[in-house]
C-alpha cells in the first residue's frame, strides 16, 4: 500500500511500519547505558489526518448523549469538559473547523471506539511526526515558538498547516494530543515511582532527539501531570488504526 490516503478511509493516512527509537528520558537508563538507544519495530498503521473538530465531536454528543456536557460524569471528565461550548449540542463561538479540546482521555477514547478506531499509542504518533527525519530542526523550532505564545482564545482551523511526508497535518504546534498508553516515559525514575497508574499522556510532537531537547522535555513534563479525566484548553486527539495481516 502506499503513502496517502487510506482506500478504506479517505480522512486517514497509511504509515508503513519501520524501526523506531522512542524518546526515553530516564535518568536511570541515561545512566546505565547512556551509549545505547532502545528500538522498536512501529507496525504500519492508518492515522487520522486531521485532530478531530468540534463539528466532529458535536455529531458524536448528539448520538451519544451520556457524553454531553452536561451529563458526563466527573470520573471521566473534570469541570473543565467542553468548557467553550455554550451547551450540550451548541458550540458557541468556536468554529467548527477548529480542533476539540477540553476532552478527556476516557472521551477521547469513547469517541474513537464508536468509529471503529482508537488513539494512537505514543510512539505511532511520534514517529509519525519524526517523518522519517525530514525537516525535524524547523519542527522542534516551531514548536518551542508555539510555546512562547499566549494560549489563545480560538483555536486556527486544522488544516492550515501544510501535511508532512506522510501527508498528517497539524502534529506540531496547534494543539497536544491524548494517546492511548500510560504510565512511562516519565521524566525521571522516581516520578515513575510516584505516578502510578492515573497518569495518561498526550503524545504531539514528541519524537524530537534526547532527553537533552528542551522542548521535548517540557512536553513530557506536562504529560507527567496528567490524568484520564483532566482536559485542557490546548489538549485534542486524533484517532489511528493498526493495519492487520500486512505482508512484510
Amino acid at each position: 500500500m502506499a503513502r496517502g490516503a487510506s482506500g478504506n478511509d479517505p480522512g486517514m493516512v497509511y504509515i508503513p511500519g519501520d524501526k523506531f527509537e522512542p524518546f526515553d528520558t530516564s535518568a536511570k537508563s541515561a545512566k546505565e547505558k547512556p551509549e545505547k538507544k532502545p528500538t522498536v519495530f512501529i507496525g504500519s498503521f492508518l492515522l487520522d489526518v486531521y485532530p478531530i473538530t468540534n463539528r466532529d465531536y458535536l455529531k458524536f454528543v448528539k448520538g451519544r448523549a451520556e457524553w454531553r456536557k452536561t451529563k458526563v460524569k466527573r470520573i471521566f471528565a473534570d469541570t473543565h469538559y467542553l468548557q467553550g461550548w455554550a451547551s450540550d449540542l451548541n458550540i458557541g463561538n468556536l468554529n467548527l473547523k477548529s480542533p476539540v479540546t477540553q476532552v478527556s482521555w476516557f472521551a477521547a477514547t469513547a469517541y474513537c471506539a464508536s468509529i471503529n478506531k482508537d488513539l494512537p499509542t505514543t510512539n505511532q504518533l511520534e514517529f509519525a511526526l519524526l517523518d522519517s527525519g525530514r525537516s525535524q530542526n524547523e519542527i522542534k523550532q516551531k514548536i518551542l515558538a508555539w510555546y512562547g505564545e499566549p494560549n489563545r482564545q480560538k483555536l486556527p482551523l486544522v488544516g492550515a498547516d501544510g501535511p508532512n511526508g506522510y501527508g498528517v497535518h497539524d502534529l506540531a504546534a496547534l494543539v497536544w494530543e491524548w494517546t492511548q498508553d500510560f504510565g512511562s516515559f516519565l521524566s525521571t525514575s522516581d516520578s515513575r515511582e510516584n505516578g502510578k497508574d492515573g497518569n495518561l499522556f498526550c503524545g504531539n510532537g514528541s519524537q524530537l532527539g534526547n532527553a537533552a531537547d528542551y522542548a521535548a522535555f517540557m512536553r513530557y513534563s506536562f504529560r507527567a501531570s496528567l490524568k484520564a479525566n483532566y482536559t485542557t484548553a490546548n489538549l485534542g486527539f486524533r484517532c489511528a488504526k493498526e493495519v492487520k495481516n500486512e505482508t512484510k
